[in-house]
């Protein structure tokens, strides 16, 4: 089962970066410029450890090795995550920018369809599950990277939601008051 779980989650890790790579209206130009932030070192950081951990280096939690079920509910959980955050980049299609930025030009209406109807951060919210599927699948103690990443997740749609409200007004503001941050539980 360890071999069968580290080529699906390779498999997803693929499936989302083919996503965000044909799905971005950036120019080399603009990736290069973004390339060397703060943000695409911790997220390079992520990548690396998450490679690292497909190649054997990995700290796996004692005494669980032989539990299969918990690779599953990782699976799960990484493969929802996946689906969450592609279906939300495809519903944003061109309305994508890099967080915590507002690129008026490229951004120039509110997405509040597909995803975006029950939770208004449904890429993160994807992001988050990609990442703590990983770490159950692979039983591994590093799944406790996965607070610190919230919390940097949590900083940045902060800063986004200001950007929002700023660019979109109360149209912004209505939105917020009727789909959380991360997820609405109640979808009538």
């Amino acid at each position: 089962m360890t071999e069968i779980t580290k080529v699906i989650l390779l498999i997803n890790l693929i499936i989302l970066q083919l996503v965000w790579k044909f799905t971005t209206s950036y120019t080399l130009k603009e990736y290069l410029r973004n390339f060397f932030t703060l943000r695409a070192f911790l997220i390079m950081t992520i990548a690396l450890i998450l490679i690292m951990q497909l190649l054997g280096f990995d700290l796996p939690i004692p005494n669980l090795s032989n539990n299969h079920l918990i690779s599953a509910i990782g699976l799960i959980i990484n493969s929802a995550g996946l689906a969450v955050a592609v279906w939300a980049k495809l519903t944003m299609k061109a309305n994508w920018g890099p967080p915590a930025q507002h690129n008026i030009e490229k951004q120039q209406h509110l997405v509040i369809s597909g995803p975006y109807r029950f939770s208004r951060n449904p890429i993160y919210l994807g992001m988050l599950l990609i990442l703590t599927g990983f770490e159950i699948a692979l039983k591994s103690s590093l799944v406790i990277i996965v607070l610190p990443v919230f919390l940097i997740i949590d900083m940045v749609i902060k800063k986004e939601e200001k950007l929002l409200e700023k660019h979109f007004g109360r149209q912004y503001l209505v939105y917020k008051r009727q789909v959380p941050r991360y997820l609405k539980l109640n979808f009538s």
